[in-house]
């Protein structure tokens, strides 16, 4: 497929940018006052890449365009907004920008520090807050960031697995004569993980039962929960040779972890990084997700998704199913984020979402997501990208025929003997 513009009674082969502008007109119309400040995708085939794709456009006094980094989140800086500051982007921490005459500009650290923890002034004089990346001091009127030497400065290191606090934030353990940064689970257990108690176990017990525990392995607390391993089965992938866990949950059979196949198109890895695929499994479109399961599994569907344990029959209980928990049926949820149409990849250790095989429109399909505040059935486009999870089919054999049954979900299929 190619693109042309006329130009001087002439054709010649239209700029990247000509063919976006034409696909968003195609969807939206020209760019008029109607549209200013407003944002749409342009769906085109790249004739360069040769393959379809998508970019983003807004609309301003120029007619429609590529919008900055900022103008993506914020929108364009037009007089009402002037002398405003607010956060774009989706790193952590946030990065923030100042509206002024002129258009955006990034803000200074003192203009993003008065603006989200108060004017650093007199009152507030050796105030201290974390800005996401570092803690900092409100020192003569001034933010300056607080130094891990200034921290760490005179704290003595003993080798005994207590915790030290940090002159201003946090805690240190001694390893092998020197301070380190206690890690989570040091803190929340108020112990050290070293040489010198390696293989030593911590039990956590709630109503005097111990649910789950810590052991001390290569200088790392590690926890287990109180799900048998004789509970987990496996299920080898004759694809590729990757072998996964699985956990039977009422009566069905999920795997234990995400699926992480690797498709000639439509699967992922979080930020294209291998690393992340080793830990979390790959993420998928809804049409890749489709196909993705080992033979004899299945994309479950909404119904079957839904079957899962509800402790309240609204929110489910995430002690019991998440990454946070007890990790009581198994299913060991992991919150591996997820990608969208235009490669922005968000919400890793925040969010855990898998597809499901059921279509909410011919755009859109549906999504089982878990946040801390329960589980729940979303609706995204068919593009994005989220985890995938494969449950057992169930066969019922008959003279005839062998008919393979996926219980509650939209299809049954039936095969020749």
């Amino acid at each position: 497929m190619e693109y042309y513009t006329c130009e001087n009674a002439r054709w010649r082969t239209a700029t990247e940018k000509e063919i976006q502008v034409a696909a968003v007109e195609a969807d939206y119309g020209a760019c008029d006052a109607q549209k200013y400040n407003m944002k749409s995708p342009a769906n085109y085939y790249d004739t360069k890449n040769r393959r379809f794709t998508s970019a983003l456009l807004i609309c301003d006094k120029d007619g429609w365009r590529e919008p900055s980094d900022i103008e993506r989140d914020l929108g364009l800086c037009y007089l009402n907004k002037v002398g405003t500051i607010d956060a774009y982007g989706y790193g952590y921490p946030r990065k923030y920008a100042v509206c002024e005459k002129s258009g955006w500009r990034e803000a200074t650290l003192q203009e993003e520090m008065d603006y989200r923890f108060g004017e650093c002034a007199a009152k507030s004089q050796d105030s201290m807050v974390f800005r996401g990346d570092a803690y900092y001091l409100c020192n003569r009127k001034v933010w300056r960031k607080i130094t891990v030497e200034e921290n760490m400065k005179g704290l003595p290191c003993v080798m005994n697995n207590k915790l030290v606090s940090g002159n201003y934030y946090g805690y240190y353990v001694c390893k092998a004569d020197s301070l380190v940064p206690a890690s989570g689970n040091e803190i929340y257990l108020d112990k050290g993980c070293s040489s010198i108690n390696e293989g030593d176990s911590v039990f956590n017990k709630q109503n005097g039962v111990a649910y789950d525990y810590y052991k001390c392995i290569d200088g790392v607390w590690k926890r287990y929960d109180n799900v048998d391993s004789t509970a987990f089965g496996k299920v080898k992938d004759e694809r590729d040779g990757q072998t996964y866990r699985t956990i039977k949950i009422g009566e069905q059979t999920w795997l234990a972890e995400n699926l992480n196949y690797e498709m000639e198109e439509g699967s992922y890895c979080y930020r294209d990084s291998s690393k992340y695929c080793e830990i979390y499994g790959r993420l998928y479109s809804q049409e890749a997700a489709w196909t993705a399961c080992p033979a004899g599994w299945h994309l479950p569907s909404n119904y079957e998704w839904e079957d899962l344990p509800d402790s309240t029959k609204s929110i489910l209980d995430l002690r019991d199913f998440s990454w946070d928990g007890s990790n009581k049926y198994g299913f060991s949820a992991l919150p591996a984020g997820y990608g969208t149409q235009l490669s922005e990849y968000r919400s890793l250790e925040e969010y855990a979402g898998w597809w499901t095989s059921t279509n909410y429109s011919s755009t859109n399909g549906y999504i089982f997501g878990v946040m801390s505040n329960g589980k729940k059935l979303y609706n995204y486009n068919k593009y994005y990208r989220f985890s995938v999870r494969c449950v057992l089919d169930v066969v019922v054999e008959s003279r005839d025929t062998t008919t393979v049954v996926n219980p509650k979900s939209d299809t049954t299929t039936v095969m020749d003997p």
